[in-house]
């Protein structure tokens, strides 16, 4: 299924900003799928998604999203919520079908609160960086296939966020990532700015401090669209506070591009629609959601030993 993928994309020119280069990722031709949904913001603007606790005592790993409109809504694998009794990221992605219902797996990334500020969640315009969302990933795909559950490893999320705060220099009350994306709020806006969409794209490769970190491919130009700025605001802040290199095997872009394509993956009922794949070879991990054949989103990383996220 990934394999066919291919012929069907390329690569296309760097960019640079500091310490953080993108490759785009292009369509030869045609959309990889039909499907575009709505993304979380848009979706919250409309008033049709919501997203609050499970119950009014919460549960850490799980969030419950309604969606009351007509449309689709995507929800990406890491990608950040803020507010209810805990600040979480959302452990894989997920198309909320329309009229529904559904209970979301989720990490916290805020180990010092567990109280209200908000009944409930507002996207925070961004996906966890790097680092903590590639460990989480790894967790989360060896949870599906020994347990058919999407859990992470809490304690492994809440370390990488307590050694990027220190590598940030950033101060938190509740060990909240978002304060180190606060305390970073100039320099990240800077890195957006200077990356720009080009023709085509729907992907994009990471390469932070000279070592090549992972990439996302979406089904469609607007969906890409959409997550450009959310991705490029995770990786950014990995960018300012470093990247662990130890362990790292030198890659380049089109050998790991073909590598996460041409690599078997075991395949899943998704939460909420369509099928969810997952990648877990000794050199790469990672996980892909597809509808009626259509790719809707894929992640991938380099595999390495475990690091310190946020330090060199």
């Amino acid at each position: 299924m990934l394999a066919a993928l291919l012929n069907k994309i390329s690569l296309g020119t760097p960019s640079a900003c500091r310490n953080l280069t993108l490759t785009p990722i292009l369509l030869k031709d045609g959309p990889l799928s039909s499907v575009e949904p709505m993304c979380v913001e848009e979706a919250l603007a409309a008033g049709t998604l919501r997203v609050s606790e499970v119950s009014a005592e919460g549960y850490v790993p799980e969030l419950r999203v309604s969606n009351s409109g007509e449309a689709l809504v995507l929800i990406l694998d890491g990608e950040e919520l803020v507010g209810g009794k805990q600040n979480r990221i959302v452990n894989a992605t997920i198309l909320v079908p329309p009229h529904s219902e559904i209970v979301i797996p989720v990490s916290c990334i805020e180990a010092g609160r567990w109280g209200y500020w908000r009944p409930g969640f507002a996207a925070a315009g961004r996906v966890l960086n790097p680092e903590i969302r590639y460990r989480k990933a790894e967790a989360v795909t060896r949870s599906l296939k020994e347990k058919r559950q999407r859990f992470s490893d809490q304690r492994a999320v809440w370390d990488g966020v307590e050694k990027m705060l220190f590598a940030l220099g950033a101060a938190s009350p509740t060990r909240a990532l978002s304060d180190g994306f606060d305390e970073r709020v100039n320099a990240i806006t800077d890195y957006v700015a200077a990356f720009a969409l080009q023709p085509g794209q729907v992907g994009v490769l990471y390469r932070i401090g000279g070592v090549l970190a992972g990439l996302d491919l979406f089904g469609s130009e607007r969906t890409f669209a959409l997550a450009f700025p959310k991705l490029v605001r995770g990786s950014a802040l990995q960018a300012l506070a470093g990247y662990e290199k130890e362990g790292c095997v030198s890659l380049d872009e089109l050998h790991f591009l073909r590598s996460v394509l041409g690599a078997p993956a075991d395949r899943f009922p998704a939460v909420g629609l369509g099928e969810e794949l997952r990648i877990d070879t000794d050199g790469i991990g990672g996980g892909a959601l597809y509808l009626n054949t259509g790719l809707v989103h894929l992640f991938a990383f380099a595999r390495r030993p475990a690091a310190n996220p946020g330090l060199q």
